[in-house]
């Protein structure tokens, strides 16, 4: 006879069925999965994780710390992307390095947050997968495709002739005036023309850095994009401490990139953040998303904006030697976003600007994820 009870005690079977069978599953998969509580300490794991990151049951009680050392990650970095998913409740991200007796293998971190029965927040669950082949893959593609193609050698040719060929009079022109100081010329008209020299001495430089983003392009290889951008904010110490400017990041993840070259863009991004701000004091966020099969960066500042609502003059800021603004006081030969664009190309993403006059600026670009997606 079919009763309430009995009803109960079907459903009741039903669940202890599906538990044992997502137990079995977790028990005979590849996939690493580590739960947290709330406080980030280790609560289970799946018999997987010892292959990928050497924790056992015995690991059971330790704090995020411990899985910190064995991806080679900093403490604090990997505790900030755990917020951020248990506080926020948002997935994230995260490609990890691991070495181990001579052997370098990458593993996709996701972080998913954990909810209990009533829908509440519990915790964070890690997931990991080794993806050591296909980043090996996506290193021989990059190797493989990095050669010029004759448009690109040209371009290379004709930009080291102009530079070496305007170098040398210049310097002998500047021997020149040197000597007329020393005679008794005018020291005023002599300044202004050491500073056009000094001028054209950039323009030239900066051209030959453009020329050479490809033919002198270093190693693509996985790195955090925090550890870039704190290499891009040291050599912006001077300005941003004369400024007053304040930055601040989210969590970023490490993707496959030319270390100096997305320094550069950093440095470029920040450095006219801080130039062209508005009256208060400059204000930098830096964030990244998951978007796919690639992340999309944003660098915003609450500067004084500009227009850009016309395609044509959005496109003009990226050329060479073009200025975003009029302001002749301010110093700057209009190639940072030219090379800038240039060098997201060559890493297979894109660059553009959203803003308002008086509303500030982001620049967005993305660099390509790469691998293949779980667990989405």
């Amino acid at each position: 006879m079919d009763t309430v009870e009995n009803r109960c005690q079907a459903t009741g079977d039903e669940k202890v069925s599906l538990y044992r069978d997502t137990d079995s599953l977790l028990l005979s998969s590849e996939i690493g999965i580590v739960f947290l509580d709330t406080n980030l300490v280790i609560r289970a794991l799946t018999p997987a994780m010892r292959g990928l990151i050497n924790l056992t049951e015995e690991s059971i009680g330790e704090s995020l710390d411990h899985i910190a050392r064995e991806v080679e990650l900093p403490p604090g970095e990997l505790k900030r992307f755990v917020l951020d998913v248990r506080d926020a409740g948002v997935s994230l991200e995260q490609d990890v390095r691991r070495s181990s007796e001579g052997e370098e293998r990458w593993l996709e971190m996701r972080l998913r947050p954990s909810r209990g029965e009533a829908e509440s927040q519990s915790g964070v669950v890690l997931i990991f997968l080794d993806v050591t082949a296909r980043r090996r893959r996506e290193e021989k593609s990059f190797r493989s495709s990095a050669p010029l193609d004759a448009t690109s050698k040209e371009l290379q040719e004709f930009a080291n002739a102009v530079s070496h060929d305007l170098r040398a009079p210049l310097r002998h022109i500047r021997f020149l005036l040197e000597k007329q100081v020393e005679s008794g010329g005018d020291v005023g008209d002599v300044e202004k023309i050491f500073q056009k020299i000094d001028y054209m001495s950039t323009l030239i430089q900066s051209l030959s850095e453009f020329s050479r983003i490809y033919s002198r392009a270093g190693k693509m290889e996985f790195v955090p994009c925090a550890e870039v951008l704190d290499v891009a904010l040291r050599s912006l110490r001077v300005v941003m401490e004369e400024s007053g400017a304040q930055l601040h990041h989210t969590a970023l993840p490490s993707v496959l990139l030319d270390k100096p070259q997305l320094t550069r863009v950093f440095q470029s991004l920040i450095d006219n953040a801080v130039k062209f701000r508005g009256d208060s004091a400059p204000v930098i966020e830096v964030s990244a998303e998951h978007l796919g099969e690639e992340w999309r960066f944003r660098v915003r500042d609450n500067g004084r904006g500009m227009n850009v609502s016309d395609q044509a003059e959005h496109d003009r800021a990226f050329l060479l030697f073009q200025r975003l603004h009029n302001d002749s006081s301010l110093p700057g030969t209009g190639v940072g976003l030219a090379i800038s664009k240039r060098i997201i190309e060559r890493h297979g993403g894109q660059i553009w600007i959203e803003s308002n006059p008086g509303e500030g600026t982001d620049v967005l670009f993305t660099i390509p994820a790469g691998g293949s997606r779980f667990f989405e």
